[in-house]
């Protein structure tokens, strides 16, 4: 008996026991009375016994734990339990099942549920589905697609991209449909140069042409349309201070991403247009969101962008939060020329 409680009737019980009866007395206009003479029970006046509680902690008790041999006085037992090897406990993860007190440390190192940091970008994730994570993880180091030699995170690969050594460019001169390495633009313009200079005075004597045609015209920009793309930045990439690239996104024809850049003493938002069939006229509205809110706001200047170029914000991005993840929301205007 814990806690022992006397009634008005006399009689006396377990603190909790009494609690229970009454509890299972509730409801249907029934009396609460007592179990042993129906005398009827005040909930109220449910006092401790301290004489019966006296004599009880003193009285002799086994530790119902299985395996435990503990015998000592009432009084003790919620001390030993305290401290008892053989109390079955939960996982504080949740994993199912139960384990004694004194093998519960060690489960801990090993249970699937309980969370362990990828060595890769440092998130805790449960440790039976690491062995999922780490091999998709965008800041494990890999090979460079393009076969360059350099191991690099998943996270930066279209960053690394734009330097690779084994990068093919496109010949900048219209009309001339061959690829070179990167940095061997000059050996390539110097085979070339024949066909070259053909080509751009085709081009000169096309544009001489549209100028006279067109010099008479004016041409006015036109607001079209307006396209968004939003651009979450996890806390991981935010505290390493290298350039982030965001996801390709696209729309009329063109395809975009966003440039974090933050190397060579630069903090600044840009939008790169990584392919086009034809040039667009847009500017871009860059608007930095967290937990709490809109932060900041940047904007640029309206520009004609060709294939591969980009224009940014002028202002720095300043101080930025790294212990949650950042919302960059891109509000892209399009016009048109008439």
């Amino acid at each position: 008996m814990n806690r022992p409680v006397s009634l008005l009737c006399g009689h006396s019980g377990c603190q909790e026991c009494i609690h229970q009866l009454i509890s299972n007395q509730s409801g249907g206009g029934r009396e609460k009375a007592c179990a042993v003479c129906r005398e009827p029970i005040n909930e109220h006046m449910l006092n401790i016994s301290i004489p019966l509680s006296s004599v009880i902690s003193k009285l002799n008790v086994k530790c119902t734990n299985v395996g435990c041999a503990w015998v000592g006085e009432h009084g003790s037992k919620e001390r030993h339990q305290e401290t008892c090897s053989f109390l079955l406990l939960e996982c504080p993860n949740g994993c199912p099942g139960s384990h004694l007190r004194d093998s519960l440390e060690r489960h801990l190192e090993i249970c699937p549920q309980g969370k362990v940091p990828c060595k890769y970008c440092t998130a805790e994730v449960e440790r039976y589905i690491l062995d999922q994570h780490e091999p998709t993880c965008q800041e494990k180091p890999g090979p460079c697609p393009l076969n360059c030699g350099q191991n690099l995170p998943r996270s930066h690969v279209h960053l690394h991209l734009d330097e690779c050594p084994k990068r093919m460019m496109k010949c900048s001169v219209a009309g001339c449909n061959n690829f070179y390495q990167l940095g061997m633009e000059n050996a390539h313009n110097e085979l070339y140069q024949g066909s070259h200079q053909a080509l751009l005075k085709s081009q000169v004597e096309s544009l001489q042409r549209a100028i006279y045609d067109k010099s008479q015209v004016a041409v006015k920009r036109e607001f079209s349309k307006r396209k968004c793309y939003r651009w979450t930045v996890p806390k991981s990439s935010i505290r390493i201070p290298k350039d982030i690239s965001s996801p390709l996104f696209g729309f009329e024809s063109h395809t975009f991403r966003c440039l974090w850049k933050r190397t060579s003493g630069q903090n600044r938002l840009f939008l790169n247009a990584v392919f086009g069939s034809s040039p667009i006229t847009v500017q871009t509205r860059f608007v930095l969101l967290n937990e709490d809110g809109v932060m900041r706001v940047f904007d640029t200047e309206c520009e004609t962008l060709m294939e591969d170029q980009i224009i940014g914000a002028k202002e720095d991005l300043g101080p930025i939060e790294k212990e949650q993840d950042l919302i960059i929301k891109l509000i892209i205007a399009i016009y048109k020329h008439t």
